[in-house]
């Protein structure tokens, strides 16, 4: 008898066999509940998150491993497909211009007044990306957004509705951007399984 975990990946290889990356995306992100939080906390999570960051619900996607129950592109001992686990994050996509430009504005002011900082090249890569990651923003008492951003986070990881599972987001300039990088992976887990694209 195929546990819950084969039963997923099962089905998702099947889709990913049989359908583009659209319809995949589609179904396993829009349409079906987090396959790693109880019913109810995928809700919870989304509107605590839309609350805090003065966006709509509907922009906060949970993505990755909570939500599909298997990690797509593989890690340090984590092949592609391997089950949520107890080392694993919550994560989650924050898809929001207006937030997203608030973040970037903000930065630009700071390297007006401060200049480059520890992570600059690598936030301007994934600015280039249309992804504005957290931990790539300056660290200083100067930009106190990112120390927010985390304190928020930690608080929702220490909640306790949600699993003992560090809870981590990144925000997206708009859905272009979000599904160029979920399609990567997306096509990324379909060559290590060898499917064709």
């Amino acid at each position: 008898m195929a546990t819950a975990h084969q039963s997923r990946v099962s089905e998702f290889t099947i889709a990913l066999n049989a359908r583009d990356n659209d319809r995949v995306l589609d179904e396993f992100y829009h349409v079906r509940p987090a396959a790693m939080l109880e019913t109810g906390a995928e809700a919870e999570l989304r509107r605590d998150i839309a609350a805090q960051l003065n966006v709509e619900m509907r922009d906060v996607m949970i993505t990755g491993s909570a939500k599909l129950g298997f990690t797509l592109v593989g890690k340090a001992g984590r092949p592609p497909l391997s089950p949520f686990g107890d080392d694993s994050d919550i994560d989650v996509a924050i898809i929001s211009t207006p937030l997203f430009v608030d973040f970037w504005g903000q930065s630009f002011l700071h390297f007006q007044d401060y200049g480059e900082w520890n992570n600059s090249n690598s936030f301007r890569k994934y600015l280039a990306r249309g992804w504005m990651r957290p931990d790539k923003l300056p660290r200083s008492p100067d930009f106190p957004k990112q120390r927010e951003w985390f304190e928020f986070f930690q608080s929702l990881s220490g909640k306790g509705g949600y699993g003992p599972y560090k809870i981590t987001g990144g925000v997206y300039y708009n859905e272009l951007f979000w599904k160029g990088y979920a399609k990567t992976a997306l096509d990324i887990v379909r060559s290590s399984i060898g499917i064709s694209s």
